[in-house]
């Protein structure tokens, strides 16, 4: 009797399918954000290298025409995805709900008018089931979405005030011709506002020596996806003077076709410190004086040139661990801790003694002065090999002294003068002779010995003399 009641509801249930038709299932659709929803005038997408500025949305010429574009990180989000996953769900509890409700209702009713009313209580519940189903993925997808989408959009304003407000240039390359300028690549070139360059030729804007080069990076990063590393180059401003320049630039996709994102640094004071130092560098290394940088605190040897290591027969090396006093000769040492406190506070000049490596001395003279390097309190001192000059000294004392005596010897007067006629040095029979006045000055004033009628002849003589050297 069971059997044939579920024969009966088995064939009654063929007519009445087509009568009690299920709603067909809602179908999802994948959430796909606009343009606007996404960037008010663009959006910057992250793939696998380059970069894409996707300027779509109506405000796209207006924006690029100002230069303000904006920026954006495009949403990880896949719309296909999703949709998938939804209508997995949905396939898996319908498969599920048909094959199991069926077999529950022929387990359980066994009157057509049962199963007629159950059949529509069940399409409904269905329905009712798959819609709530569908509207807890659809909101859970749709929170997700729109918290990235906040994040997204977050990241793009911080992206476009750091590009905008970036104290670097950072301008897009696209087909050879400027796309955006931020406003320090304004400046950079030395324009007034972005009309001056956009839709221009960037080539315009490099020196011509730069030309081929510039145009091997541009196929590299346009045709090629590949980065061009850091590179100095020479650009030419709009008023046609040149400026120092640091360029490196990365792949970029700007309305939809291959370009580049340039960044450019103005190195002008960095090429003229460079020279500088090249050229402090070249002094200092060709100078025949001898430098040292000290350590104002310890003494230590900071740094030394060619001629130090010359002077003392030490390698640069070997002078950098060692102390100034270690280049003093012992009888000196007393004098250094002063020496190096009144060369920091204003400078001195002095002369003493030095050491070789292989302990002979030598007489120097320094002049050494006080500086802060990096934070650190140095001295700067320059320093000469005087033996030349004391065996000079030396010499010269002795041979005034033979003339000194030579003259002191002799019994005639013997004196000099200076051009003005005063006398600067006389042998001891001057002082013997009668008649000349010595001067408070301590010269010795020769003209009161001349007899007057040979005055004015003698003066001429003397001032002849001088004339005529």
């Amino acid at each position: 009797m069971r059997r044939a009641s579920c024969r009966r509801y088995l064939k009654h249930v063929r007519h009445l399918y087509p009568k009690v038709r299920q709603p067909p299932p809602t179908r999802s659709r994948a959430v796909k954000p606009t343009l606007k929803q996404m960037a008010a005038a663009g959006l910057l997408e992250v793939v696998e290298d380059p970069l894409i500025l996707d300027p779509s949305c109506a405000c796209h010429d207006d924006a690029i025409s100002t230069g303000q574009v904006k920026f954006n990180m495009r949403s990880n989000h896949n719309p296909t995805l999703t949709a998938s996953k939804i209508s997995l769900i949905y396939a898996l509890i319908s498969v599920v709900w048909i094959l199991f409700s069926d077999q529950l209702l022929a387990a359980t009713v066994t009157t057509v008018e049962t199963i007629t009313r159950m059949q529509m209580v069940k399409g409904w519940a269905f329905v009712l089931t798959t819609s709530v189903l569908i509207f807890f993925l659809l909101r859970q997808e749709m929170n997700r979405f729109f918290k990235a989408d906040e994040a997204q959009r977050e990241s793009e304003s911080n992206f476009r005030l750091l590009v905008e407000n970036a104290p670097d240039a950072i301008f897009v390359q696209s087909r050879g011709r400027f796309a955006y300028l931020n406003a320090a690549a304004v400046a950079l070139f030395g324009a007034t506002d972005t009309a001056q360059l956009i839709g221009k030729s960037v080539m315009d804007r490099y020196h011509p020596d730069f030309h081929e080069i510039v145009r091997e990076r541009i196929h590299q990063v346009n045709e090629e996806r590949k980065p061009a590393p850091p590179i100095e180059q020479i650009y030419v401003r709009m008023d046609g003077s040149h400026l120092n320049v640091e360029v490196n630039s990365i792949p970029f996709i700007f309305d939809g076709e291959n370009g580049a994102l340039v960044f450019v640094r103005d190195i002008t004071e960095r090429k003229m410190a460079e020279e500088a130092l090249r050229r402090f560098e070249l002094l200092v290394e060709n100078s025949r004086d001898i430098i040292l940088f000290i350590n104002r605190e310890d003494g230590r040897i900071l740094e030394a040139n060619t001629a130090a290591s010359g002077a003392y027969s030490y390698s640069r090396d070997e002078l950098l661990k060692l102390t100034v006093q270690d280049l003093r000769e012992p009888n000196t040492l007393g004098h250094v801790s002063d020496q190096m406190a009144k060369a920091d506070a204003e400078g001195i000049l002095f002369e003493t003694i030095h050491r070789r490596k292989d302990g002979t001395s030598f007489p120097v003279e320094i002049s050494s002065k006080g500086a802060t390097i990096n934070g650190m309190r140095a001295l700067i001192s320059v320093g000469r090999d005087i033996t030349k000059r004391k065996r000079s000294e030396e010499a010269l004392r002795n041979s005034e002294l033979q003339f000194r005596n030579l003259a002191n010897s002799m019994p005639q007067l013997v004196w000099t003068a200076t051009p003005d006629g005063k006398m600067d040095y006389f042998n001891r029979r001057i002082e013997e002779f009668h008649g000349f006045v010595k001067q408070p000055s301590g010269g010795w004033e020769w003209s009161v010995v001349v007899h007057p009628e040979d005055l004015k002849r003698t003066i001429d003589t003397w001032q002849h003399a001088m004339d005529s050297g």
